[in-house]
């Protein structure tokens, strides 16, 4: 069966095609490539409608908010846990400081993580895992100013927090 020239895809590729959008007022032919099956017939791209799930599609709203409440969170969390460490330092042996320092930010991390879900609104995209882990990252280093502890302790601090604030929001 020969196709003519009308009946190539609507995508450019110049591959001939009897297949027609299913939308009643649609004419394009389609190829199996850039057919989309819906519930009732196959369509093109532009009349099935495709839409991002909105749990996957925070709002502008959603992630400004996410950062100014998480940064400020993990700053404040960061502040007064140093303020205890100062306090302490006078009581308890700088050893145990330097163990006790290593414990808040997996704290911070789980923390950032609960807090990002909810002023989201449950939803779950890339940009509020970057949003999570920076918010970790700056309460991180706000934590350890001042200390100067081996690569591996700080670098293992700095994993577990990011990876529990951003466990919450991945996709």
């Amino acid at each position: 069966m020969k196709t003519s020239d009308k009946n190539k895809c609507s995508c450019g590729k110049e591959i001939s095609t009897l297949l027609k959008c299913g939308d009643k007022n649609c004419e394009d032919f389609i190829c199996p490539n850039c057919m989309i099956q819906t519930k009732t017939v196959p369509k093109c791209k532009k009349c099935a409608k495709l839409k991002l799930n909105p749990a996957f599609n925070p709002t502008l709203k959603d992630l400004i908010l996410s950062f100014i409440v998480c940064m400020f969170i993990s700053v404040s969390f960061a502040i007064i846990f140093r303020v205890l460490v100062e306090i302490l330092s006078n009581l308890i042996p700088s050893i145990i400081i330097y163990y006790l320092i290593i414990l808040p930010v997996p704290i911070l991390g789980w923390i950032i993580g609960n807090v990002i879900e909810r002023t989201s609104g449950y939803k779950k995209s890339l940009t509020l895992m970057i949003i999570a882990g920076l918010s970790v990252a700056i309460g991180h280093l706000t934590i350890w100013y001042g200390f100067s502890p081996d690569i591996i302790t700080w670098l293992l601090s700095l994993v577990i927090g990011i990876y529990l604030s951003i466990l919450k929001v991945k996709i």
